[in-house]
């Protein structure tokens, strides 16, 4: 052949026979070889296909069989080799279909059935086997092996008795048959008689020491017996025994994984991932290694991969709810777990692991429902009862919590964790000596133990036995000087001792084996607070969050200093950044919300509360925190209802009951103000402000010597409180003693300066005739507080109104305006001075205070006045009509309605209207002008 030869000559023949013909001779090449061998026979191909098979290679004999039947696919010996080939690798399908074609073509039933019954047995097709018949002329082995198909199909069926009697005839039939024997050995697992089944699984594995379903019914029986070791000896033994080892393998990774020899159960899930792709039982091992590496978010991919073959596989539901659980996705967890408990209630580690993260999130009562069941059942269970002991220890049942961890403590006498655990309860049971002497116990038995170092100083510190604190914190030391802990313990207890320098000497020092350290940066930053240097503290509060990023109440405490500081920005920057690491985190939300009510932004505020409420809807602080601003934002009603709830979840605050008396004094509803003020009085006497509001109620109601009786109570514990002045000064004007008040309100106004001891000391100058006085004290205070009083601004410019010191009152309403653009009261009132010299600018005032409150009546009432004054009738009288729909009977809006009716010549109409006003209102502002308007108008 020219174009093998190397040269010049290859290249004319290429070019002789061309591309396509090229082509041509390639693909014969391909197709037959070079060594002639295409003209093998199919008979041929099945002769070295049984040479492969007796050496144990089932590859190349695959091939060679499909290579006889691309010859001759009507060869029966090839379809029935290729058959029994498929069922030792595991291809049930491929198995039943070859070995049926094999029968087409002839191959006897004897041959044919017993295999074919063991391919339906892998596909679960337990009604085929069952319709299967043994021939008269089937060999013993024949019958014996296709009856221990029937057997194992009624097995799995769950008869046991039909799978007994039709597995007695097999044994009779061949008594040395291995599949036999195992079906003996499945059925007596299926009994609990594992001793049987071992002494069957012996026998079968004599018979034929290759057996591979043997080998895996020994591992399975060793596993059950907690002997993980010889089952994975066992599983081996199975994989080796057989082509068709994907089961077994996926065995012997389990054991591996319970072993934690991780890396040879990785090596096995490797080789599986070749032969079977996305196989749920791989891909739940894989997850479980994953799981066991804390790869908390690698191990959900891989259970979710589970689910989505099968959403209901228990297992995976379970360890998913694990994966969620370390990655701190509670709620998820939450979810996922209890929904398995409820489906499976008596699967204990569901529970078990459902209680853990309750336990997670202090839910004691929950922790105790669900992990009461798992110690009932496994009572030897150490972690369950710790578990339920702490749960116990959290609702303060502190005896019986005693009682479990001294049973932790019999069962592990040596150790340090339960000797802990037993003397934080005796301690909080108020067994002090026990307690302390078990703590000291932990100690000694585990000095590498440091909770137990770190519990016993720490209760040294809570007994304000600081000499002790200061040895037991230098003994920690001793034994590990590299933990910044021990020299935390050693600064808190110098603090203790009020010794700074030594405590800032050990702070300093924990900070060097831990740079960042937030325990001792904050104290560090408390003592640079106390001797006024806020940028140390700063740079301590800013160091601990380059070593923890986002640390909570690092960025907490740096938010308060900026503010304090006065750096807004730099203060909500802080809180910002809590807010995006911590997002169900309450605290950082309620203090930014805080910061918008200083702000003014007290609907933003509310607005962010209200978000966070829908994910925690029983925090208190956030709760009590959002009343409050609802009662601050005048929504009343909306306060009223979250405070309902404070009280529901803390029936036993004052403070909670204070506020909600706020929420119902504010909506008008004083029987309920006062059984809630009584309630936080009984629950707290020394609540002041309660008492304070009781007092004012009580003045409200008449109730004068109650009233003095409180006043009394409160006068004893803050006498110069201007709230209490002002009671004070009031009980003694109802009392009609002018003089003393007179005294009261001067010593409070001068003693604590304020806009309402002024406002009250001035109003009453105003109604003791002494006007002048009253002028005169709210000038001086506008004079010093030119912008930032508006309360007294107003009040200062109603007294100019009053005194018809009109232009005075303009000019000083347009100066509040300048600073507060949208105020409607401003607006209003400088409507009314102008609607008689200047209606167009009065006219501007009212429109730009009716778009600011288009439903106001006393607004809408305005306009009528002013387009009533311009003589735009038609429009007055629409604004009124809107008025009167707000308050019908308001004799304010009905009088501008005779007005109206007069300017537009409707004489009688008005006349009508002016008498019933007069008749069914005694007394109003504008009566004295209804009258004579009255008299002037002429009868028709």
């Amino acid at each position: 052949m020219n174009f093998l030869v190397a040269g010049r000559n290859c290249r004319p023949y290429f070019w002789r026979i061309g591309m396509r013909g090229f082509l041509v001779l390639v693909l014969i090449v391909v197709v037959t070889g070079c060594d002639g061998v295409g003209s093998n026979t199919d008979a041929e191909y099945v002769s070295r296909a049984q040479e492969y098979l007796d050496k144990d290679e089932v590859q190349p004999a695959v091939i060679e069989l499909k290579n006889a039947l691309s010859q001759n696919p009507d060869n029966p010996q090839a379809r029935w080799l290729l058959g029994k080939l498929y069922l030792g690798i595991g291809n049930g399908p491929g198995a039943e279909k070859e070995l049926l074609r094999a029968r087409e073509l002839g191959v006897s039933d004897e041959a044919v059935l017993p295999p074919l019954a063991r391919a339906y047995l892998k596909q679960r097709k337990h009604e085929e086997i069952l319709g299967m018949r043994a021939g008269q002329s089937f060999s013993a082995e024949a019958q014996a092996n296709l009856l221990a198909s029937h057997g194992l199909a009624y097995l799995i069926q769950g008869d046991i008795e039909k799978a007994r009697q039709v597995l007695e005839v097999a044994l009779e039939k061949d008594p040395g048959s291995a599949y036999t024997l195992y079906a003996w050995a499945q059925l007596s697992t299926a009994a609990s008689d594992a001793e049987a089944a071992r002494q069957y699984l012996e026998k079968s594995l004599l018979a034929n020491d290759q057996f591979a379903p043997s080998w895996s019914l020994i591992g399975d029986l060793d596993r059950f017996d907690k002997n993980p070791e010889m089952a994975e000896e066992d599983y081996s033994k199975a994989i080796g025994s057989t082509a068709d080892n994907v089961s077994y393998l996926l065995k012997r990774v389990m054991v591996r994984i319970q072993l934690q020899r991780f890396d040879d159960a990785q090596k096995d899930i490797n080789v599986l991932k070749k032969q079977v792709s996305n196989h749920p039982g791989v891909n739940l091992a894989q997850g479980l290694i994953h799981l066991s590496s804390k790869r908390y978010l690698e191990a959900q991919e891989s259970f979710d991969q589970v689910l989505r073959v099968n959403p209901n596989y228990m297992p995976a539901v379970y360890y998913l709810g694990w994966a969620h659980f370390g990655q701190g996705h509670l709620e998820l967890a939450i979810r996922l777990l209890s929904n398995l408990v409820n489906k499976y209630p008596n699967y204990l580690p569901a529970s078990k692991l459902l209680a853990m993260v309750y336990f997670n999130q202090r839910d004691y009562e929950k922790v105790e429902s669900l992990i009461r069941p798992v110690v009932n059942a496994a009572s030897d269970d150490t972690t369950s009862l710790n578990l339920l002991a702490t749960a116990l220890l959290g609702q303060n049942k502190t005896e019986e919590a005693i009682q479990l961890y001294a049973k932790v403590a019999t069962v592990q006498p040596d150790s340090a964790v339960t000797k802990l655990q037993l003397g934080v309860g005796l301690l909080m049971e108020g067994k002090q000596v026990d307690g302390m002497a078990n703590l000291e116990s932990a100690v000694e038995l585990d000095p590498e133990f440091a909770p137990a170092d770190i519990v016993l100083g720490l209760q040294y510190l809570q007994d304000r036995d600081f000499e002790k604190a200061v040895q037991s914190a230098k003994v920690f030391i001793a034994k590990q000087p590299e933990n910044a802990v021990a020299y935390n313990l050693l600064g808190l207890a110098y603090v203790g001792l009020n010794k700074p320098e030594e405590a800032a000497e050990a702070y300093k020092t924990a900070l060097k084996i831990a740079p960042g350290d937030p325990v001792a940066s904050h104290n560090l930053a408390v003592f640079a607070l106390l001797n006024s240097r806020p940028e140390e503290a700063r740079n301590y509060y800013q160091e601990v969050l380059k070593q923890h990023k986002d640390d909570l109440k690092t960025l907490i405490r740096l938010s308060a200093l900026e503010a304090k500081l006065g750096d807004a920005k730099s203060a909500r920057a802080a809180l910002e950044q809590a807010m995006a690491a911590y997002p169900d985190a309450v605290q950082p939300r309620v203090l930014m919300a805080k910061q918008y009510l200083q702000e003014s932004k007290v609907e933003k505020a509310v607005a962010l509360l209200l978000e966070v409420e829908e994910k925690q809807p029983n925090n208190l602080l956030l709760l009590v925190t959002l009343g409050e601003m609802q009662l601050a934002n005048r929504g009343f009603q909306s306060a009223k209802q979250t405070l309902e709830r404070v009280t529901e979840l803390a029936p036993n605050s004052a403070h909670a009951h204070y506020l909600l008396a706020k929420a119902y004094a504010s909506l008008g509803e004083q029987e309920r103000t006062g059984q809630e003020l009584t309630r936080a009085l009984d629950l707290n006497p020394k609540h002041f402000a309660a008492r304070l509001a009781m007092t004012k109620l009580q003045i409200l109601n008449g109730e004068i010597e109650a009233a003095k009786k409180n006043l009394a109570l409160l006068q004893k514990t803050a006498v110069d409180n201007p709230d209490v002045r002002s009671i004070e000064a009031g009980l003694l004007i109802r009392s009609g003693n002018m003089k003393e008040a007179l005294i009261v309100l001067e010593k409070r106004f001068r003693d604590s300066p304020s806009t309402k001891s002024l406002l009250d000391l001035t109003r009453f100058y105003w109604s003791s005739d002494r006007r002048n006085e009253a002028v005169v004290e709210l000038e001086k205070w506008v004079e010093g507080h030119a912008d930032d009083d508006m309360a007294v601004h107003l009040a200062l410019a109603d007294t100019y109104v009053k005194l018809e010191r009109r232009k005075e009152a303009m000019r000083l309403y347009e100066t509040i305006l300048k600073g507060s653009k949208n105020n409607l009261v401003v607006l209003n009132n400088l409507a009314w001075l102008l609607i008689e010299t200047d209606p167009d600018r009065a006219l501007a005032y009212a429109e730009k205070a009716r778009s600011l409150a288009p439903d106001s009546g006393v607004i809408l009432d305005t306009m009528a006045a002013v387009l009533l004054q311009k003589g735009d009738l038609v429009r007055a009288w629409r604004m009124n009509e809107r008025a009167l729909e707000t308050n019908p009977e308001s004799p304010t809006f009905l009088f501008r309605k005779a007005k109206i009716l007069e300017a537009s010549g409707k004489i009688d109409e008005a006349i009508k209207q002016l008498r019933s006003l007069l008749d069914s209102k005694p007394t109003f502002p504008e009566r004295s002008e209804a009258e004579l308007i009255l008299r002037r108008l002429p009868e028709s």
